[in-house]
């Protein structure tokens, strides 16, 4: 099991919302990469995005219960940004993923950042989306566990959908809506169905190759939305039927 690690956050007026998003986002000047500058970056723009995000009450505690809940068992209360069995996560069972995404010899994909990325294909991806160029992280994937890009990466996972998977806020926010094979596999919106994004192949189903991860997060879901004053109870928190 993971070990629990206490949590300590400051009041949720502390942070303005722009504020709290560019401090996970926003690498310091000194280690900003050459297409950082000008307003018209991707980056930029993908930073004033976020302004015009609309929230419901529920939707800023909702989130943020469920990004920690997967944090919480990613890394054991972040702590390792780095996954303990390294391996070298490099698919090549499809041809575009081999020519979208080549593995570059002598690195390895492992899980990393805050929300473990892993594989060629997702650091590819990653890379594309923050730097225009997936080679960047092909190339120097220890860049996911070492800077700016931990938390980074954590966001954009949550953000981007994983075809023929919603993303993981769509799940959460009430975006989605399950089609006729989402509901003969009994995926509802939820958190439930965020544990099926993230790492549905080994944690959910009747016999799961990780029986106890999954629980592990509903767990943490449920501390981090009593944390935050969320009511949870009629929200599907588990995939054991998916």
């Amino acid at each position: 099991a993971v070990a629990k690690f206490p949590v300590v956050c400051a009041s949720p007026s502390f942070y303005p919302r722009r504020s709290a998003v560019q401090s996970m986002l926003l690498p310091p000047p000194s280690r900003r990469p050459p297409f950082w500058e000008g307003e018209g970056t991707k980056y930029n723009s993908k930073i004033r995005a976020t302004e015009n995000y609309t929230w419901t009450p529920s939707h800023g505690p909702r989130v943020l219960a469920a990004m920690f809940a997967h944090f919480q068992q990613e890394t054991a209360g972040l702590f390792y940004t780095k996954d303990i069995q390294k391996g070298d996560y490099c698919a090549t069972s499809s041809a575009w993923v081999t020519a979208a995404y080549p593995c570059v010899p002598g690195k390895q994909y492992y899980g990393c950042g805050a929300k473990q990325l892993s594989w060629n294909y997702n650091y590819g991806a990653f890379s594309r989306a923050m730097f225009g160029d997936a080679r960047v992280l092909l190339e120097r994937p220890e860049l996911v566990a070492d800077t700016w890009l931990n938390f980074a990466s954590a966001l954009w996972f949550f953000v981007t959908p994983q075809p023929p998977k919603p993303s993981m806020l769509q799940v959460l926010e009430g975006t989605w809506s399950p089609n006729s094979q989402d509901a003969n596999n009994r995926l509802q919106p939820g958190f439930g169905a965020s544990t099926m994004i993230i790492n549905g192949g080994q944690e959910c189903g009747e016999s799961p190759a990780n029986p106890t991860a999954a629980g592990n997060r509903a767990r943490y879901y449920n501390d981090f939305s009593s944390r935050l004053g969320l009511e949870v109870s009629g929200e599907k928190l588990d995939c054991r039927d998916s």
